[in-house]
């Protein structure tokens, strides 16, 4: 799979960025990740993907708002995975889903 973006090819290793999400939230440093999503657009990524599997829906919908908030100023696009109702929640530009995931078109009809 490839992103094409203003014309260029980015592998998808180039532009993604992990959420890692320790059992405690307590240990988990938001601000680091915010900060980091920041350095990333600054310096040109053309998409971050959100990947926070254990994370609470609350919690989740933070951090997504969170990463909107810094992609739309740079008009980066925000990827949210496996959580289309987040995608939409958030007015993410996609979602991206596994094999084990909702079905595409289940996603597509809450897109």
């Amino acid at each position: 799979m490839r992103i094409s973006r203003g014309g260029k090819i980015y592998s998808p290793l180039s532009v993604l960025v992990s959420g890692l999400v320790p059992a405690s939230e307590e240990a988990f440093c938001f601000f680091c990740l915010f900060a980091i999503a920041e350095a990333m657009v600054r310096a040109g990524a053309p998409l971050l993907q959100l990947r926070a599997k254990s994370l609470p829906t609350g919690k989740l919908v933070e951090v997504a708002r969170e990463l909107r908030a810094i992609t739309s100023r740079a008009s980066v696009l925000l990827i949210i995975n496996d959580r289309a109702d987040i995608a939409k929640l958030v007015d993410a530009d996609g979602v991206h889903l596994g094999q084990e995931d909702m079905p595409p078109a289940a996603a597509r009809d809450i897109l």
